[in-house]
């Protein structure tokens, strides 16, 4: 059979009142939506119902069919499908009396299923995490129990609600029910049954459905009506479509159930790092380009892995892009560890760090992943010239631009230029603004070059307003302001920042293991105005050094 087509508006008793048992497939996102959303769609609904509105539409969902199955893969809408499955299961419970509200939260098994004879009306495939267990909790839960969520619900209160769970089925079942529960106590039985009427004869969805007696097929082509015309909610992010297409590639392949254990590992490391698997895929995007010689502006992540020539989708194999991403990672990792050590690598990697974008870090995750057997000081030396320029150009994205070119020579084997300057500009330190604790950290480093990486390091201003009062006539106020927010008057503690008067901040700096910060102690008179312009005129000769001369190790 040819693709077929279908997008025909259907009301929620047409939706969940017949055979169908909605499948999230695996390479979905886990259900994800809070009580802030569940409170959005029963607002919603109640101003469409009270004001007597003839309908309320919530939009497209995005179906992959075989025809030849009643189990139709959700591409885009899950978040809504069992957002509406958990009312339908609280109005249920609240009308038990209503069977027709029975056959739509659940369907008859197949053979091949377990937990029947029914079984809930959507099924989560998605194995990171426990949808489908609290699915099935949900559809076997009776009065009492969703009583007793309840009174945990007005004990914890419903902001709390909003906050993400591992238990977010479960939690958002709880929260529907303290919304319904409320809700029909203010009408009568005339009114409930109303609205019960209202809301499975009159809330709509419009299902496109892609169908075809392949389902790969389907889903393929479901994936692509998805990208084109939905862009609303919560919808799929890029790791999610190319998660998709890694998935098909491996089914293609004979080796769906092999993919689903490695993209599982893969998730669970993400998870570990606190990493999105998006950003994992843009680090992967900049070893390419490497690779490739490509310095031209970057693409959209979607555009290059799904259409460019290039994409490893169209040059290779699942298996050689799992592989890839697994090696991305295990630099991604290296970087992690590397930057918490109390090292002088450590040092210059909390300098890369502290740059105002990611452009200088995706650079130094190239150089590892190319240089994995490279000196702690040969990734100083190739620290040294990144940091150098990114620094120099100032707070910007387009250092982007030379980070591209550098790129390029890593992954080409090619020597990176040192971008030493003719000279260097008062700005970095009278008016650093948001790369103040970068500078702060710099001027650290490179003044005292046997001084490690300060672990839970804290950038600190050395006089505070509360001090102005006490700086006396010697403070030019004219300056005040600036010299405030200047380098000068910053200082790296490994020590909590305090808001106490400079002379009483100084006796705990006599704690300090950092030479920087028992040195100004010396003075008893606190951080007088010498002692500043002498600060000030040491940074701008210790700046001077690197950025022209390129001393600093």
């Amino acid at each position: 059979m040819a693709l077929y087509l279908s997008a025909e508006q259907k009301n929620l008793k047409s939706l969940f009142a017949n055979d169908n048992r909605y499948i999230i497939p695996y390479y979905q996102r886990h259900y994800s939506w809070t009580m802030e959303q569940c409170r959005q769609l029963y607002d919603d609904v109640m101003d469409a119902f009270d004001s007597e509105a003839g309908s309320y539409f919530l939009g497209n969902i995005v179906l992959a069919e075989d025809e030849h199955d009643d189990r139709p893969e959700v591409v885009d809408g899950q978040q809504r499908l069992i957002t509406l499955w958990l009312f339908l299961k609280v109005i249920h419970i609240l009308h038990p009396q209503n069977n027709r509200l029975k056959r739509m939260i659940q369907v008859e098994a197949y053979e091949e299923e377990e937990g029947g004879p029914y079984v809930s009306a959507i099924y989560s495939d998605v194995k990171e995490v426990l949808d489908q267990e609290q699915i099935d909790i949900i559809l076997n839960k009776g009065k009492d129990s969703f009583e007793k969520s309840y009174q945990e619900y007005k004990i914890r209160g419903e902001q709390s609600y909003y906050k993400s769970s591992p238990k977010q089925v479960e939690d958002n079942a709880a929260a529907i029910y303290a919304l319904m529960k409320e809700y029909f106590s203010r009408l009568d039985d005339v009114q409930q049954s109303k609205f019960v009427d209202y809301f499975i004869g009159k809330v709509y969805v419009l299902p496109i459905v892609l169908k075809d007696d392949d389902l790969d097929e389907a889903r393929a082509n479901a994936l692509m009506v998805f990208e084109t015309i939905n862009n609303r909610g919560m919808d799929l992010q890029d790791a999610d479509i190319f998660k998709a297409k890694l998935y098909n590639m491996s089914l293609a392949a004979g080796k769906g159930e092999e993919f689903k254990d490695q993209w599982k590992a893969l998730s669970n490391r993400c998870d570990d790092l606190e990493l999105k698997i998006d950003d994992l895929f843009r680090y992967y995007y900049h070893i390419i380009r490497g690779k490739e010689g490509i310095v031209v502006a970057e693409k959209r992540l979607r555009e290059f892995f799904q259409k460019d020539p290039k994409s490893p989708f169209k040059t290779g194999g699942y298996e050689v892009v799992l592989e890839a991403l697994k090696e991305t990672l295990d630099v991604i990792e290296l970087y992690y560890t590397r930057r918490t050590e109390a090292t002088r690598l450590a040092a210059w990697l909390q300098v890369l760090g502290q740059y105002t974008n990611q452009n200088p870090v995706y650079a130094y995750i190239v150089y590892l992943y190319f240089h994995k057997d490279a000196t702690d000081k040969e990734q100083i030396e190739f620290l040294k010239k990144v940091l150098r320029y990114c620094y120099y150009k100032g707070s910007t994205m387009s250092v982007k631009f030379e980070i591209y070119n550098i790129i390029y020579r890593v992954a080409a084997n090619m020597e990176v230029d040192d971008y030493m300057v003719k000279g260097i500009d008062s700005w970095m330190w009278k008016y650093p603004g948001r790369l103040r604790k970068g500078l702060s950290l710099l001027y650290l480093y490179l003044k005292y070059p046997d001084q490690k990486a300060v672990i839970n390091y804290k950038v600190d201003k050395i006089n505070k307003p509360v001090d102005v009062s006490s700086l006396g006539s010697a403070w030019p106020q004219a300056t005040l302001d600036d010299d405030l927010n200047s380098l000068g008057n910053s200082i790296v503690l490994d020590m909590p920042q305090r808001n106490t008067p400079v002379v009483q901040r100084f006796k705990s700096y006599s704690n300090s293991q950092i030479e920087d910060v028992t040195s100004l102690i010396t003075s008893p008179a606190g951080f007088t105005r010498k002692l500043f312009e002498s600060r000030m005129s040491d940074i701008e000769k210790v700046f001077e050094d690197f950025f022209v001369k390129g001393i600093g190790k």
